[in-house]
């Protein structure tokens, strides 16, 4: 399994649960505005190693997030969700949501506590498309979204405000399939280390823009809020 990172305490990744995060190289979008290093990066983090840390902070720990890059392009992923599961630990997924039926199998496994969606854009192939920087179908999307849904896990919305990609009027058109999360993340843009220097160019939005973007979606998001990178 190609691990690119490893995070062992973090309070930030999962609210209101001690966790570690595991970040597995590989994506299979190429995202101008991404500033994650795990995407080419060398598997270099020995799995055995992190779950020996795992067990030695059960007293600890009470779950794992695994993250990327995009953890789902993993054939090992499987495997690894099960060996976090025997430790009796919560399992958080974050994804861009592009295979839905590997998504479908985890979570109808009960291998997968809560699911965090990295929706990017509107639900159409041309706005998804730039923002994903390939095409991209998002039939795959939708179908994700509808899969969380209808398991009623506990699912994270995040959009990174890119702007030039989201704005208010963005927002609405992704809002009406989103309504279901638990909560729905504004993060904020981070120009620095853009994979197109274009984007490194960009100016970030304010605090205020961002409260007002949030805004779009009180009161049809159960929980809505901003966050860093």
């Amino acid at each position: 399994m190609a691990i690119a990172g490893f995070v062992k305490t973090t309070m930030q990744d999962w609210e209101d649960v001690p966790c570690c995060k595991i970040l597995l190289q590989g994506c299979n979008l190429d995202c101008p505005y991404c500033n994650s290093q795990c995407k080419n990066a060398a598997g270099t983090v020995d799995k055995g190693t992190i779950l020996d840390y795992i067990d030695g902070k059960l007293d600890f720990l009470n779950g794992v997030v695994v993250s990327g890059g995009e953890p789902t392009c993993s054939p090992d992923l499987h495997g690894l969700l099960k060996d976090i599961k025997k430790r009796k630990l919560k399992v958080k997924l974050d994804t861009n949501g592009t295979l839905p039926d590997v998504i479908d199998d985890l979570v109808g496994a009960l291998l997968v506590d809560c699911l965090c969606i990295n929706v990017m854009a509107p639900l159409n192939d041309a706005a998804y498309s730039k923002a994903a920087g390939m095409p991209v179908d998002t039939k795959a999307i939708r179908k994700t979204l509808r899969i969380a849904s209808d398991y009623g896990i506990d699912c994270i919305i995040r959009t990174v405000a890119v702007p030039g990609i989201i704005d208010a009027g963005t927002l609405e058109e992704i809002i009406p399939y989103i309504d279901f999360a638990k909560r729905f993340n504004i993060i904020q843009f981070e120009p620095e280390g853009a994979a197109d220097p274009s984007f490194r160019k960009l100016q970030p939005y304010q605090a205020q823009e961002l409260r007002e973007l949030a805004g779009c979606a009180k009161g049809r998001v159960r929980n809505v809020g901003v966050r860093s990178v």
